[in-house]
């Protein structure tokens, strides 16, 4: 595979590709093809079965689905991958004529996507679980928490400190704007784009605030709404919201209960650039321990939080930059807050656009969240 960096950042798709380079029974796959590849046909006469084997594959596990020819001209990593570096790429024609073989003959193609699935070895770390029960994390009332709060994992907090226990969830709240008019019931870990949760012994979640937080549990109030002629469509616009969104959340957690697959946009996933010491979890967590993204995040200039940080200098020596990073918000007895992860909703829901991001304060016991919203 090439060395070349087009950045000082790494493609998580070379750390797929290298992976299935190695994984993948190419001769033997390119055996079963051959009888079937018409090499003296005009246009395949440039290129091995073994070529064009490749370009399906990277097709299928990156969902290139069109104008591929011209991404593996743009690309030195696909070209290198599909053995076509320094040589001509098959036109989409070309392309297209290859798949349309596969797809004739349906025996085959079953083999070859067996033997080239990306999936199938596909399991969370054993400190993460995905779609945790409501019964399981919350506290009573579960139905209330259940119905504003959409449970996406649980990470064993050992994981992180061997000295801390339990449990600790990720949650994504439904309503995180239209709390912004509830500020009546805010309170210091209750705020636009934060909340936060007591963890019990038992590792369930206590909402450490008034339930009027959320914009549902009001009523009409000229404190939440300027315009009360307005209220009914603002009710009836986020209730519509809440049943679209428990549905979609159902339906991915159906998926995920039968096939294992929870990552969904695999192709965003793979070729998202990340620093070479960027923690890589097979796409469930964004980020996982040790510090929090930059403070050039939305999620910590929309509505700060009081916290401490560090100053580094990612300048020069000669023009020095200095920017705060490790961000840790602090509870109000001034205790702060350890990051947890950080992960997209995306992979567990197809219509939640927004990060998750998971702070926990071990003194206290204290769950905080706030989203990175695009």
């Amino acid at each position: 595979m090439s060395d070349e960096r087009h950045s000082p950042y790494l493609d998580r798709g070379e750390h797929l590709l290298n992976k299935m380079n190695a994984k993948v029974p190419w001769q033997e796959l390119v055996d079963l093809l051959e009888p079937y590849y018409p090499a003296d046909k005009k246009g395949f006469r440039n290129f091995r079965v073994e070529n064009m084997l490749r370009v399906y594959c990277l097709s299928k596990w990156l969902k290139l689905c069109y104008d591929v020819s011209e991404q593996l001209e743009s690309r030195t990593l696909f070209r290198d991958f599909a053995g076509l570096t320094g040589s001509p790429v098959p036109s989409d024609n070309i392309i297209n004529h290859f798949n349309n073989i596969l797809y004739k003959h349906q025996d085959i193609l079953r083999v070859v996507d067996q033997k080239t699935s990306v999936w199938d070895d596909f399991k969370l770390p054993d400190y993460l679980t995905a779609y945790p029960e409501p019964e399981q994390i919350f506290a009573q009332p579960t139905e209330k928490y259940a119905r504003h709060l959409l449970p996406l994992a649980s990470i064993d907090l050992k994981a992180v400190n061997p000295n801390w226990s339990g449990n600790i969830h990720i949650v994504n709240p439904i309503d995180i704007d239209l709390v912004e008019n509830t500020s009546t019931f805010h309170n210091y870990y209750l705020r636009h784009r934060w909340i936060a949760f007591h963890l019990t012994d038992d590792s369930r979640y206590e909402l450490m605030g008034d339930w009027r937080y959320f914009f549902l549990e009001n009523e009409p109030s000229a404190e939440l709404t300027k315009d009360l002629e307005l209220w009914p469509t603002h009710r009836q616009d986020l209730e519509d919201q809440y049943t679209q969104m428990h549905a979609d959340y159902q339906a991915c957690k159906r998926r995920y209960q039968k096939e294992g697959d929870i990552v969904l946009d695999r192709r965003n996933y793979f070729f998202e650039e990340y620093p070479e010491d960027y923690p890589l979890n097979d796409g469930i967590l964004e980020q996982f321990a040790g510090e929090v993204a930059s403070s050039c995040s939305n999620w910590f200039s929309f509505e700060p939080f009081p916290y401490q940080s560090d100053m580094r200098n990612v300048g020069t020596e000669a023009k020095p930059c200095m920017q705060e990073t490790n961000i840790r918000p602090l509870a109000e007895d001034g205790s702060p807050f350890h990051f947890i992860a950080q992960t997209y909703a995306h992979p567990f829901m197809d219509i939640a656009e927004r990060s998750v991001i998971l702070f926990f304060e071990p003194k206290n016991r204290i769950a905080l969240l706030t989203f990175e919203c695009s």
